[in-house]
């Protein structure tokens, strides 16, 4: 008797907020409502690599992709794509690392995005300015 009544009980996960004896949790009225806020070309982006992971690794699933999106929800579109290229790039889903993966590129990505984008532009450089030439008469 004393083991149960010291038993911890769970009913929300803390990292994803997932509702354990919540009956109408429906992830896909969620997966659609949360691709709808997205634009066009991210959620194009999204989906074509949803497919692609589905494919390439068995145990990505559709929770998976329910925890994914819930994790990006925050994260502002253009981040999300550039997340993505680079992950698609490097060629991750083939090397079998999926939606946790890159939600973690992608979170990073966001965090860190002011100081990226900055250190890209000392590394690559930047578009060279305007200069009006004024000709002589």
């Amino acid at each position: 008797m004393a083991y149960r009544n010291s038993f911890i009980n769970i009913s929300k996960c803390p990292a994803c907020g997932f509702e354990l004896r919540k009956r109408s949790n429906n992830m896909g009225r969620d997966i659609s409502e949360m691709l709808r806020k997205r634009s066009s070309p991210t959620r194009d982006k999204i989906h074509k690599m949803a497919i692609l992971i589905n494919d390439l690794i068995p145990s990505q699933n559709r929770t998976a992709y329910w925890k994914f999106l819930i994790a990006i929800k925050e994260i502002e579109d253009r981040t999300v794509e550039y997340g993505i290229e680079s992950y698609y790039q490097a060629g991750h889903h083939i090397k079998g690392k999926g939606f946790p993966y890159l939600r973690s590129i992608i979170q990073t990505l966001g965090k860190d995005s002011d100081a990226i984008r900055e250190l890209e532009r000392k590394r690559i450089g930047g578009v060279p300015p305007v200069i009006n030439i004024e000709e002589e008469e």
